[in-house]
C-alpha cells in the first residue's frame, strides 16, 4: 500500500484515498458502494495487482475522512477523480463502480474523456428521492456509453441510463456484427440488483446486420419493469 492517504482539493476539501499495486501500473479507479470508504476490497485488490494494475480508491465526500460537500451532485466526482489521478501522475485509467458507486463510475466514464479507458458498473443502483406530484421531477442521464465486449467480438453495444422521479430507465442499442450466415443467438438484458439477484428485462434474437433496441425500467427501490417483450429492430447500412 502506498503511503499517500489523502489529497487536498482546490476548494480546500480533504479527499481520502488509498493507492496500491505497481507504481507503473495502469490505475483502476474503483468507486465504493453506499455506504463505503476508500478501504479497498481485498479480493479486488489482489485481482488488480495480479493483472499489473494499480488500484486507486477514494472516500466520497462525507465518508471516511473526506470532507462533506453540501449540495454535491454525482457529476462532481469527476473533479475529485481528476485531482486524484493527477496526484499519482496518471493520464489514463480504468474505472469501475459497485452499487452506489455505479453512477459515479458512469459519470467518470462519460466526462473524464481520454482518462476513462473502460467502464465496469457492478450492481448499478440509482437512488431516487420522492417528489411532490405537482413539482417538476429531476432527470439525470448518461447517454450512449459504449459497453465492453466480453467473450465475443460480434456485438457492438451502447447503453443509456436516465434517472426519473419514479425510477431508472435503461435503453440498450445492440448491433449484431456476425456474418449473415451465423447462428441467430438469443440475447437478454439483465439487471443485477444490490443483493445479487438477476432480473431479465428484455430478450431478443441477434439477427446479423440488424440493430436491437431493448429497454426496461426499475421502479422505486429497484423493482424492474419490462417494456414489452420485443426489441425494436432496424437494418444496419454498410
Amino acid at each position: 500500500m502506498d503511503i499517500l492517504d489523502h489529497v487536498l482539493l482546490p476548494d480546500g476539501r480533504r479527499l481520502d484515498l488509498q493507492v496500491s499495486g505497481p507504481a507503473d501500473g495502469l490505475p483502476l479507479v474503483f468507486h465504493h458502494g453506499t455506504p463505503g470508504a476508500a478501504t479497498p476490497v481485498r479480493a479486488m485488490e489482489r485481482a488488480a495487482h495480479a493483472r499489473g494494475l494499480r488500484l486507486l480508491t477514494m472516500s466520497r465526500p462525507g465518508y471516511g475522512g473526506s470532507t462533506p460537500q453540501p449540495g454535491r451532485s454525482i457529476a462532481d466526482v469527476v473533479v475529485d477523480t481528476t485531482v486524484a489521478l493527477h496526484t499519482i501522475g496518471a493520464e489514463r485509467c480504468l474505472v469501475a463502480g459497485w452499487s452506489g458507486g455505479g453512477p459515479h463510475a458512469l459519470a467518470c466514464a462519460a466526462r473524464l474523456g481520454a482518462a476513462a479507458a473502460v467502464l465496469l458498473a457492478i450492481g448499478l443502483f440509482v437512488s431516487i428521492s420522492w417528489q411532490h406530484p405537482t413539482s417538476s421531477p429531476p432527470q439525470a442521464s448518461v447517454s450512449a456509453l459504449p459497453m465492453a465486449q466480453l467473450g465475443t467480438k460480434a456485438l457492438a453495444s451502447t447503453v443509456s441510463i436516465s434517472s426519473q422521479h419514479w425510477g431508472t430507465y435503461i435503453d440498450l442499442n445492440c448491433v449484431c456484427l456476425a456474418p449473415v450466415t451465423a447462428h441467430h443467438d438469443r440475447l437478454a438484458m439483465v439487471v443485477v440488483s444490490r443483493d445479487g439477484a438477476h432480473t431479465q428485462l428484455a430478450t431478443w434474437v441477434a439477427d446479423p446486420g440488424h440493430t436491437a433496441n431493448p429497454a426496461g425500467s426499475t421502479y422505486g427501490a429497484g423493482r424492474p419493469h419490462r417494456h414489452g417483450g420485443r426489441a425494436r429492430e432496424s437494418v444496419c447500412g454498410p
